[in-house]
């Protein structure tokens, strides 16, 4: 397994149960980051969760229908739900819901962080080896702003969908996504990279609004 490089263990002295709120906001403050268990949960191999809950994607097909009910009654059949096996990470462009492995059984489940990954440790706990020590765990603050990031572009992408459903509209965005997808996968980004590329693509996807309204 990859450590990730000049990162930090963070805890928090706290928990604050997230049953029954936003599950997105339980990932943007210490809370996600609250105990060892849901820190090495998030070294669980991503593919081998996905497949337990019948999600067919790996590093050769990385893409497949978004298994959330939340995501239009579970009825979506576009195939918007991506897998990064390089980060370890999902996102889906149609909901917007993405992150680490923790976030996606938390989603899927309708349970708590800590609940999750518990869950993952007792399911798949025999495949983080080792090696699992502090160079490893990544540093929350960083995280939260990534995952923050994503979310934000996904939340733009989904808006643009629901709102412009002409098939110009639907090729458009599709290569705004197919193309931030293929430089994703190719070029490990960090936050300052990634929110530049975000941003370049809301600038064209702004231009695009503007010449419709013209």
């Amino acid at each position: 397994m990859r450590s990730i490089s000049n990162s930090t263990r963070s805890a928090s002295k706290s928990e604050t149960s997230s049953e029954d709120g936003n599950i997105a906001d339980a990932f943007t403050g210490n809370q996600f980051f609250q105990n060892d268990s849901i820190i090495k949960a998030n070294f669980v191999p991503i593919e081998r969760v996905l497949k337990y809950y019948g999600v067919n994607v790996n590093k050769f097909n990385r893409k497949a229908i978004c298994p959330f009910k939340s995501h239009k009654g579970g009825r979506e059949n576009s195939a918007s739900f991506t897998l990064y096996p390089e980060t370890n990470t999902y996102n889906c462009f149609g909901c917007g819901n993405g992150g680490k492995v923790v976030n996606f059984v938390c989603t899927i489940d309708n349970i708590s962080p800590s609940k999750a990954a518990a869950k993952i440790l007792e399911l798949f706990g025999d495949s983080l080896g080792d090696d699992l020590d502090e160079e490893a765990y990544i540093d929350p603050i960083n995280f939260s702003e990534q995952l923050q990031i994503m979310m934000s572009f996904s939340s733009d992408i989904r808006e643009f969908r629901q709102t412009y459903i002409d098939e110009n509209s639907r090729i458009f965005i599709d290569n705004i996504c197919k193309t931030y997808d293929d430089i994703c996968l190719k070029h490990e980004l960090d936050n300052d990279a990634l929110r530049a590329l975000i941003e370049k693509y809301q600038r064209k996807i702004k231009i695009y609004k503007s010449c419709l309204s013209q």
